[in-house]
């Protein structure tokens, strides 16, 4: 994950996610080590926290909102 982050990390179900404002999130397991478990990018702007409900994440980018759910 690169450049800023102006997004707060947002957790759930023992994982807390960070969001950068360049579409990059990462993953990390909750807990005393450092365990990453996903980086993943998506081609937009990050500038909010994303919301998590359920099992679906909602992320508010510069052009799209997206919800995104583990299969």
């Amino acid at each position: 994950m690169g450049g800023s982050v102006y997004a707060s990390p947002a957790g759930a179900a023992g994982k807390i996610y960070f969001v950068g404002r360049d579409g990059s999130t990462l993953v990390i397991k909750h807990g005393p080590n450092l365990q990453i478990l996903a980086k993943n990018k998506l081609d937009d702007v990050f500038d909010a926290t994303p919301a998590i409900i359920g099992r679906e994440i909602i992320m508010r980018g510069s052009k799209f909102l997206y919800c995104l759910r583990e299969k």
